[in-house]
């Protein structure tokens, strides 16, 4: 969203251009004989460290006295094996948004304290990296094992009101060091999360505004299996929030950021609402009476006729709705004005995708209001309207387990205006999301195969990227996705597969059925005079989750759900299993006394039959450290049960 409030706040800096400022890169620079770092035993034991990451912003008037940024980025790398050196013997300076280049330095410092400079003839320009913009890229020659190698530039850019950083890399800091320095009217604020030192003040500069983090020995950032991710990194946001020299008031709150908000998708003038009556009144959506169907029927309504995309920003809302192509604003105007036209009562949800970022009630930014929600006040339902995965009741995954901005409109005779509210957007029931299996196996000793006859049922998120577009897929396209419902990866033998309730009406409303039969020769051996049959590969290939190092984050889950199996196993007469009770299992985890994750398998015998039950349920999304091993034990008895082999022998 294109906020006029920002607008106005960015013609608000403006100030006299001062040729004679003084500028912090102007007298920062690298040692001018450098000595190549000596790493402790515990830092020899990663590939790369970075001796030292530091960052400095410098907000600033140009001569025309409009603001600009001069950042400065100063990396020092020492490598400490051979796997490394592939990833710094190349430097690179990201172009994004800068509008002139100040200076450019690089350099290798051999083992044995001999520098090499970077040879400029190597630096070259490259549009757009491998999707991320447009970049600076040059050699650095003698890199090698003890090697150090530095990098350091400052580039004049566009100035930017607000931002989120994540400080921690892919390898250990062994300094981390930023600097935001603005002139002695603009004023910043910084938050840090996830164990960040706070900033401190340097008021060595009565003309200045001089903010600094220092911290040493910053961890790599880790990629756990069921972790936050990047939402569990050390961070900071940082936000000019006041220009002393033009207004007292904060140019940031959530009053101010939801009026903005209400100003761009809520209000339409009298052509644009003519436009949507027209489009609505050709349907009967008006016409139902249930307010859940009326609100799922407008939904698939609008997912199924209009395509969302960006590429569309400069149609009219009329030629939108004409056309059927909107933009993310436009989209979001036709959808709120839509509720509006039928009477629904709702709120207008922003915030974060919850693993890139967690949203902050306490700190007011556009920063946490990237991602749009409309929450159904009377159904407390919500739906992600310009995702096409997305119907009421299933909001997009990754918005949920968070907090958020809530904005409804208010009226007071004829006039309209936005009341805001931050709250927290709770997780779906576990038991609206589930994937269960049916499967009827017929044991064949002479020919050592197995018929399978399987049943698979998915609801809710546990079918959320295909369900809804399935029925737009090509031939070749389903034939791949299909693999995924196999319980195994020789699947020669699969026949007759079809999936249904895939149609608009079926989202997320009946679960999606996979059904097939199959012949398999993998899953049964012999053994002199016994058979093993592994009765663990009926319910699928599993996760694992195996470490050695200490965990780091709380695990957490995409979203709570489900999965139950019933198995039937044929046996030929004249055999009888010998180990059935390894089928046995149970594992809990438990929050507060209460179970929070389960996994528990049972059977019984029925004549030449056996019958097995497994049940598994992830009931919450977090689990802190303190039941992490009680979690993974749960995700890993699924992993057990799936390595179970039967034994059977003649009677």
């Amino acid at each position: 969203m294109t906020s006029p409030k920002l607008f106005l706040s960015l013609l608000l800096l403006c100030g006299l251009g001062l040729s004679s400022q003084n500028y912090y890169h102007q007298t920062y620079t690298w040692e001018k004989t450098p000595t190549v770092y000596t790493p402790t035993e515990a830092e020899k034991k990663n590939d790369l460290i970075l001796v030292l990451h530091k960052v400095v912003e410098e907000t600033a008037y140009d001569a025309d006295g409009s603001a600009v940024l001069y950042e400065t980025i100063h990396n020092i790398y020492h490598v400490n094996s051979a796997n490394a050196v592939d990833g710094v013997n190349k430097g690179y300076m990201a172009l994004g948004g800068v509008l002139d280049e100040v200076d450019l330095k690089a350099r290798c410092i051999t083992p044995q304290n001999k520098v090499i400079f970077y040879n400029k003839s190597s630096l070259k320009q490259v549009d757009n990296l491998e999707g991320a913009g447009p970049y600076k890229i040059f050699a650095i020659d003698g890199v090698e094992v003890g090697c150090d190698v530095e990098i350091m530039y400052t580039n004049k850019k566009q100035f930017s009101s607000y931002g989120y950083y994540y400080a921690q890399m892919r390898s250990p800091i062994v300094n981390y060091e930023t600097r935001i320095i603005t002139p002695k009217n603009l004023i910043f604020e910084t938050k840090t999360y996830n164990g960040l030192n706070a900033f401190q003040s340097d008021n060595s500069d009565s003309t200045k505004n001089h903010l600094y983090l220092i911290q040493k020995n910053l961890p790599k950032a880790e990629s756990e299996k069921y972790s936050g991710e990047k939402a569990n990194y050390m961070a900071f946001i940082s936000q000019f929030t006041y220009n002393t020299d033009k207004q007292k008031g904060r140019f940031y709150s959530w009053d101010i950021i939801s009026k903005d908000f209400y100003e761009a998708v809520y209000v339409l003038n009298k052509n644009e609402l003519k436009a949507l009556e027209k489009n609505l009144n050709k349907t009967k959506l008006k016409d139902i009476q249930d307010e859940k169907e009326k609100v799922r029927s407008f939904d698939s309504y609008f997912k199924n006729n209009f395509e969302i995309d960006e590429s569309y920003d400069s149609f009219t809302f009329e030629k939108a709705i004409d056309s059927k192509k909107m933009s993310y604003s436009n989209g979001m105007r036709f959808y709120l004005a839509g509720l509006k036209h039928l009477e629904v009562p709702f709120e207008l949800g922003v915030t974060t995708e919850r693993y890139k970022m967690r949203f902050d009630p306490k700190f007011a930014s556009y920063i946490y209001t990237k991602e749009y929600l409309v929450h159904f006040t009377r159904l407390n339902q919500y739906s992600s309207p310009l995702s096409i995965y997305s119907r009421p009741g299933y909001p997009d995954m990754y918005l949920v387990n968070n907090s958020g901005l809530f904005i409804k409109e208010v009226n007071i005779g004829d006039i309209s205006s936005a009341s805001s509210k931050t709250k927290f957007i709770g997780a779906t029931d576990y038991k609206s999301s589930y994937h269960n299996t049916k499967v009827k196996a017929k044991l064949d000793f002479s020919a050592q195969s197995v018929q399978l006859n399987v049943e698979q049922s998915l609801l809710g998120y546990s079918a959320y990227y295909v369900q809804p577009i399935y029925r737009y897929l090509n031939e070749e396209r389903k034939t791949e996705l299909h693999k995924n419902y196999h319980l195994s990866q020789n699947s020669d033998g699969v026949k007759n597969l079809e999936v249904l309730n895939t149609e608009a009406d079926d989202i997320h409303a009946k679960p999606m059925l996979v059904k097939y039969t199959a012949e398999q020769n993998d899953f049964l051996e012999n053994a002199g005079t016994k058979y093993l049959f592994k009765a663990g590969l009926l319910i699928g290939p599993q996760a694992e989750l195996y470490q050695e190092e200490k965990r780091v984050s709380p695990a957490e889950m995409d979203y709570p759900h489900y999965l139950e199996r019933w198995l039937e196993i044929e046996v030929p007469a004249g055999y009888k299993a010998t180990n059935l009770n390894d089928l046995i299992i149970e594992k809990t985890c438990k929050q507060d006394s209460k179970d929070v994750a389960s996994f528990k398998s049972s059977y019984e015998v029925k004549g030449n039959t056996i019958l097995i039950h497994v049940y598994e349920d992830y009931q919450v999304i977090d689990y802190p450290l303190n039941i992490f091993e009680d979690f993974k034990s749960v995700i890993n008895a699924a992993a057990d049960f799936n390595k179970i082999t039967i034994v059977f022998e003649k009677l």
